[in-house]
């Protein structure tokens, strides 16, 4: 594996780091530890790079990215900006363990589930009228759909893309809570 992989990894990294201190902060937990969980699934790809153990860290940080990523937007979906009026508690707290329980039993089934989470986030923003938190997740769902292991992009630029993508949408959803706090939504 390339070293320059961990150039995009280390970005991710820090946005997820950043986004989550951020949040500690604003009194969120539990989008903090959402955001932290892509920040961890990036230091470990970066620190898998650039120390040469690509084999012996590839197992924890593929769980890092593929578990920590759908346990990260599963909180983030359960902690979203929304008006209280759209919450929906009950239903978006079936649907993180609903998604936590087909990831466990079977993770191929992930992807699949990290899919149907960015869409009902969509959904519910579109609902709630919170357009760029929508956008936001409309840019990972195509990431995910379109960027990650794209065989028309070949491996380099699909991976530098798809982790460049990802702390693009970890900045957003950052960038995007300030307006929701001041229209008193949260």
């Amino acid at each position: 594996m390339p070293w320059h992989y961990a150039i995009t990894d280390a970005l991710v990294a820090l946005m997820g780091g950043f986004a989550a201190w951020t949040l500690v902060r604003a009194s969120r937990p539990l989008a903090a530890l959402g955001m932290g969980f892509f920040g961890l699934a990036g230091l470990i790809g970066t620190l898998r790079i650039t120390s040469g153990l690509i084999e012996p860290l590839a197992a924890l940080h593929v769980t890092a990215s593929q578990l920590g990523g759908l346990a990260g937007l599963t909180l983030l979906v359960l902690d979203m900006p929304l008006p209280r009026r759209h919450l929906h508690s009950r239903l978006r707290l079936l649907l993180a363990a609903a998604a936590a329980g087909v990831a466990v039993l079977s993770p191929m089934a992930g992807a699949a589930v990290f899919v149907a989470l960015l869409c009902a986030a969509i959904l519910m923003c579109l609902k709630a009228r919170t357009m760029a938190v929508a956008a936001a997740h409309l840019l990972m769902l195509l990431n995910i759909t379109l960027v990650r292991r794209s065989a028309d992009l070949g491996p380099d630029l699909s991976w530098h893309l798809y982790h460049l993508i990802v702390a693009i949408w970890l900045g957003a959803m950052l960038a995007a809570e300030a307006p929701v706090r001041r229209a008193g939504l949260r």
